[in-house]
C-alpha cells in the first residue's frame, strides 16, 4: 500500500468527526488533491474506506468501514485456501517425488496447519466484536 494510502487511512481512524472530504484530506496531509484522490480510490477498492454523501455538505466524505477489518480478513483467509490448493495440485504433478517435492511438502503443510488454525477466526470474531 503505498505511504500515502496509509497516511489518510490513519488520519481518517483518529479524526473527529471521523469523516473527511478530499479537500480536507489533502490539507491535513499536506498532500496533492491528486494523490488522495488516487490512494481514496484505492482505499475504497480494498474495501477499506467507504464514500458518502451527508445532508448540508456538497462535497462527499469518505470514512473507514466499520466492517473492513473483518473482510480484509476473510479475504486474506481465502488466499491461505487457494494457496493451499495450488500446493496440493503442485504435489500431484510432482507425483510427490524428489527435492521439488519435498520442498512443497513443507508448504503445503505450514499452509495446511494455518487454514486449520484460522478457520474458526471468523466465528470467534463475531461473538467478541464489540456491539
Amino acid at each position: 500500500m503505498p505511504l500515502i494510502a496509509g497516511r489518510i487511512l490513519g488520519f481518517l481512524l483518529i479524526c473527529d468527526p471521523p469523516e473527511r472530504t478530499a479537500a480536507e484530506l489533502s490539507a491535513a496531509l499536506s498532500a496533492s488533491s491528486g494523490s488522495v484522490s488516487t490512494n481514496v480510490r484505492l482505499l475504497m477498492a480494498r474495501g477499506l474506506v467507504s464514500k458518502t454523501t451527508r445532508r448540508g455538505r456538497e462535497a462527499a466524505v469518505y470514512e473507514v468501514r466499520a466492517e473492513a477489518w473483518a473482510e480484509v480478513m476473510l479475504r486474506r483467509l481465502e488466499a491461505v485456501a487457494a494457496v493451499n490448493e495450488l500446493t496440493h495440485e503442485g504435489l500431484r504433478l510432482l507425483s510427490g517425488q524428489g527435492d521439488r517435492a519435498q520442498r512443497l511438502r513443507t508448504v503445503d503443510a505450514y499452509y495446511r496447519w494455518l487454514a486449520t488454525e484460522v478457520a474458526e477466526l471468523p466465528a470467534k470474531w463475531s461473538a467478541a466484536k464489540p456491539r
